[in-house]
């Protein structure tokens, strides 16, 4: 965050991705059903099944139901998402992810 404004860095995607792993899996470690009722829930743009894997892993693992919810979303609309997204993501690299989407 720079002066209270949300900085988007694509050249950390990896980072980001690997940190919001880490953190969810420790939530669920933290809080396994076993131990306190607890919902955990993973908002993060996954194209494709592999993307999602190790957080289904770690659900599993730690005894948590697991819930796939995937948004609709209409390839005419790209335009939009465009203008909308918070992190700044072109309509070409949204264009890419829909030609990877699997449902």
């Amino acid at each position: 965050m720079v002066d209270g404004e949300y900085q988007f860095d694509p050249s950390k995607l990896g980072e980001y991705h690997a940190e919001n792993l880490r953190l969810a899996t420790a939530f669920m470690e933290r809080f396994a059903p076993h131990t306190t009722p607890a919902i955990c829930v993973i908002d993060n743009t996954n194209t494709q099944h592999w993307e999602y894997e190790k957080y289904v892993e770690a659900a599993k693992k730690n005894g948590f139901m697991v819930q796939i919810i995937s948004v609709d979303w209409r390839r005419e609309d790209i335009p939009l998402y465009a203008e909308r997204n918070s992190h700044g993501v072109p309509e070409e690299a949204i264009r890419r992810m829909a030609d990877r989407w699997e449902d």
